[in-house]
């Protein structure tokens, strides 16, 4: 997705930038997320005194796999996108928040990229109250009343039935 900045700041308008972009790398080495389809990307580019600002919305569905339970879940990502650029002669080292142009194009592609692994959830989960696993791999969601399977090796089964006569250790 290119956009050319020379042009867009001679025009002095608002362009309108809709693209369906495949993001199948954007994910790769993760093991929590995959993508489902294209990235749909809504922006509006606008020079304002020797700054292009790019602004919009992407639109991606991603396939998760639950932290809790390991579950796979496709889940619609809306990623709210905001990027400024400058030429390299209106670009100060002081200004953290303009991108550097040395050229006449902009590829958005990168920035686009970078913002949806951004926005990706710390620790996906399926829903909110995810049970999870018991130690034995059965997912509690689907089977609630599963054993929790915890069991007392076989060595410390006679300190089960052992109580502290006194309230505790120290007397």
């Amino acid at each position: 997705m290119l956009l050319n900045v020379r042009e867009l700041a001679a025009k002095k308008q608002r362009i309108d930038l809709r693209a369906e972009l495949p993001i199948d790398g954007v994910f790769e080495g993760r093991r929590d997320a995959a993508s489902c389809g294209p990235v749909e990307a809504l922006l509006t580019a606008e020079a304002v005194s020797g700054v292009v600002e790019v602004r919009g919305t992407l639109v991606a569905g991603v396939e998760y796999v639950c932290a809790r339970c390991l579950c796979s879940y496709c889940r619609r990502m809306i990623v709210p996108f905001a990027e400024s650029f400058a030429l390299e002669s209106d670009w100060s080292e002081d200004d953290e928040t303009l991108r550097p142009v040395d050229d006449d194009r902009i590829d958005l592609r990168p920035y686009i990229e970078e913002a949806l692994q951004l926005a990706l959830p710390f620790v996906p989960l399926c829903c909110e109250d995810c049970r999870g696993l018991t130690p034995d791999g059965v997912n509690r969601n689907v089977y609630p009343d599963a054993d929790d399977g915890l069991r007392i090796d076989p060595r410390w089964e006679a300190l089960k039935s052992w109580r502290w006569e006194t309230g505790g250790p120290d007397g």
